[in-house]
């Protein structure tokens, strides 16, 4: 009889590092977990310029697409349309 396997989904907060390079702290903890390439999901991310530097460094180090990984977060948007 064949056993079909369960998708679960993982949210990781992180606290915004204001002083630290922020990819530095997340790779080791992605390493962890045995997050990587093949198995790691989408970044859903504001429009601040910090995240896109994180981006950058871990697609670097994990070898993967960040235009294909990277999500904008709408309620941020919408608050920027609105103001």
């Amino acid at each position: 009889m064949e056993r079909l396997a369960k998708v679960r989904v993982f949210s990781i907060k992180i606290p915004i590092l204001i002083y630290l390079d922020q990819a530095l702290v997340i790779l080791p903890l992605l390493r962890t977990f045995s997050i990587n390439e093949s198995n790691i999901g989408f970044f859903v991310l504001d429009n601040a310029t910090n995240n896109d530097t994180t981006l950058v460094e871990l697609a670097k180090e994990l070898g993967f697409d960040l235009k294909e990984r990277r999500l904008r977060c709408i309620r941020h948007i919408i608050n920027l349309i609105t103001e």
